[in-house]
């Protein structure tokens, strides 16, 4: 019996239909694009008000031939343009409406400058030239300060560019203006060191007030003893001496200015905002004042604790009297090292030291056996008892350097609360020892005191005076290979 064969005709035949459901991606894609379209909006609209600027308004004046359109400089780069020029509403002044980079606009506080640049040809100057042919411009000083939108412009430009951090004002009180003019010079020794900012008539109009500005390279010099006088003047003089003229320089002639000289005695430094009185002339004498005052940039130096040493003696003889001197040391963990004239014995009997804050007696200084080589160089080295020193701390030892040539250098010491700096220019080689040109004043109290490297702050030297010359003995090279070496660092 053969199988059922299935109908060819029942395979074949499909089955009831089913729906098939598509989805509409277009839909999706149209989402997409609209959103894609309305970030691109956004980053454009955000990239318009950055590039816009901040709106700032200033008022002047006078507009002096400003336009929309013109540039708002910083530093010769335009930082924005003006977008508006208008008299204010009682025609009293100029409004002027601008858009500045906004990171620049963070800078300008209330107290920031702005000035419209314009040919200028006066006594304190030339400027703007370069408005003759082309357009008139605002030029900005920003200064820090609280957050402003609304500022009030100044007719000239400031007699400084700006104020730099250590610049000192001082005010100056004059009977008349006489040569006082604002943009002129500040001299010391014909050299400029700064500007005469302004010039007016005192609160009571009883006398003349001028605000001065020194730069701070050259603020130390301003000394509570400073005196002023002006400069520009030419003199001229007939006696039994014969003809007599002073003339100052063709600058000073045509500006004025004002100059200032300082004593040897100089005091403090003057504080900011001091006052002073000016002088009619100055005094023979002022012109030839020659204080040391530092003005070289000091490296940070670690205080310097010289010890005091004190050196007694019976001179001998029929009429025997006693004698001293005193002066400083330095304390290292080997010794103490100080002018010969200090630590070895003059002629006569009876020598004792007293060494330290507290004054430790010590009847016998003996150099040790491995004592560096410092012949020539006027120091000594001695050993002495530990609590000799009381609390003065040793120098360290690699504080101390074996100069390879003359360098700028200041005699220091903290517990002196004294800084004479003795410039390369005024040093001159001589063996072991440097010679101070006779021009620098040095204190005789200050014998033994360190001499310190401007460069990097080490001791180079100790100031001894000998034949009443004040010299700077070095510390020698020999010290680097001697038993001692851990003593000083060679030169680098």
């Amino acid at each position: 019996m053969s199988e059922a064969t299935p109908d060819r005709e029942a395979i074949e035949q499909p089955g009831p239909p089913s729906a098939v459901v598509a989805r509409d991606q277009r839909a999706s894609l149209a989402w997409l694009v609209l959103l894609g379209a309305a970030a691109l909006a956004i980053g454009l609209l955000w990239t318009s008000w950055q590039e816009r600027g901040a709106p700032i308004e200033i008022v002047f004046a006078e507009g002096h031939g400003l336009a929309v359109g013109d540039a708002v400089r910083h530093r010769g780069i335009s930082v924005g343009t003006v977008s508006d020029v208008a008299l204010s509403p009682d025609g009293a002044s100029v409004v002027v409406r601008a858009e500045i980079d906004r990171a620049v606009a963070e800078l300008a506080g209330a107290a920031s400058r702005f000035w419209i640049v314009r040919p200028r040809v006066d006594l304190a100057g030339v400027g703007g030239l370069d408005t003759i042919v082309g357009p008139r411009y605002i030029e900005m000083r920003p200064e820090p300060g609280e957050a402003s939108t609304r500022f009030v412009g100044i007719d000239v430009p400031p007699a400084v560019e700006s104020i730099a951090a250590g610049d000192r004002r001082f005010v100056i009180d004059a009977a008349s203006r006489g040569s006082l003019a604002r943009g002129a010079g500040v001299y010391y020794r014909q050299v400029r060191v700064g500007t005469v900012l302004s010039v007016g008539l005192a609160a009571d109009a009883n006398s003349v007030e001028a605000e001065i500005l020194v730069e701070a390279p050259f603020a130390p010099l301003v000394r509570d003893r400073t005196r002023f006088f002006p400069v520009g003047a030419f003199e001229f003089g007939l006696s039994l001496e014969g003809l007599r003229t002073r003339i100052d320089s063709l600058e000073t002639l045509l500006l004025g200015g004002i100059a200032f000289a300082t004593p040897p005695d100089a005091g403090r430094e003057a504080p900011e905002g001091m006052r002073f009185s000016m002088d009619a002339k100055p005094e023979d004498d002022w012109l030839e004042w020659r204080p040391s005052i530092p003005l070289a940039a000091m490296p940070e130096i670690a205080p310097i604790e010289a010890v005091p040493i004190r050196l007694s003696w019976n001179t001998g003889g029929l009429f025997s009297r006693e004698r001293s001197r005193t002066g400083w040391g330095i304390a290292t963990e080997l010794g103490i090292l100080a002018p010969r004239s200090l630590l070895e014995v003059p002629r006569g009997r009876g020598a004792s030291w007293s060494i330290g804050r507290d004054g430790a007696a010590v009847d016998r200084l003996e150099a040790p056996a491995d004592a560096p080589d410092l012949a020539g160089s006027g120091l000594a080295f001695r050993a002495v008892p530990p609590d000799a020193v009381g609390a003065v701390p040793a120098i360290a030892l690699d504080r101390l350097r074996a100069p390879t040539t003359i360098e700028d250098v200041v005699v220091y010491a903290g517990s002196l609360r004294m800084i004479v700096p003795l410039p390369a220019a005024r040093l001159a080689a001589d063996g072991r020892q440097w010679r101070i040109d006779r021009s620098v004043r040095i204190a005789a109290d200050l014998l033994g005191a360190p001499v310190v490297a401007v460069r990097d702050g080490a001791i180079v030297g100790v100031l001894v005076i000998e034949d009443d010359e004040p010299r700077v003995g070095l510390i020698p090279a020999s010290m680097t290979t001697s038993p001692a070496s851990g003593l000083v660092r060679t030169a680098r």
